[in-house]
């Protein structure tokens, strides 16, 4: 449309900045053309740098031990990192132990196919969390069991954009 001399006007624009790695520099460009000789076409463009910052989580695992017999009971340091510029948020630690007697610590809660679940409302930016799970291993040991399995995964929601890393 048309504006006025000595006018101005707004124009709103909402979408998602999308970007690869923990950090990515988008540039906004916004310029104007006219039909109209402008005597100053050198301020008709400006532009707006903007950093897309992600979370990028891992998660490890320990217990201190590297042997353990049927019956013992194991103890898991489970550190869940935020490695990247954004919080991320509502992030979902889903534990699988091995066969035996689960004795969680606070917030775990059991699910499906011998799954446990823990949510963190969110992991800061540079952050972790460290959570504990003890497992009783069962005696006798189930048949053909020979290495106590147990394995651990952290995912966050995707509201502050996806993990860069993934695995």
């Amino acid at each position: 449309g048309d504006v006025a001399a000595n006018s101005s006007g707004v124009i709103t624009l909402r979408g998602t900045l999308l970007g690869d790695g923990v950090s990515t520099n988008r540039v906004n460009v916004a310029a104007i053309t006219s039909t109209t000789d402008d005597p100053n076409p050198g301020d008709n463009e400006d532009d707006h740098p903007i950093p897309v910052h992600k979370p990028d989580l891992a998660v490890t695992k320990s217990n201190g031990v590297s042997s353990a017999q049927p019956g013992d009971l194991l103890t898991y340091r489970i550190v869940v990192a935020n490695n990247g510029l954004a919080a991320a948020r509502g992030v979902l630690v889903t534990e699988t132990p091995p066969a035996g007697e689960v004795l969680t610590g606070d917030g775990w809660r059991a699910g499906a196919s011998g799954q446990y679940t823990q949510t963190i409302p969110q992991v800061a930016a540079g952050e972790s969390v460290t959570l504990t799970m003890r497992v009783q291993l069962a005696n006798p040991l189930p048949a053909g069991m020979e290495r106590a399995v147990n394995i651990v995964t952290a995912t966050d929601d995707g509201s502050t954009g996806p993990d860069p890393t993934p695995d």
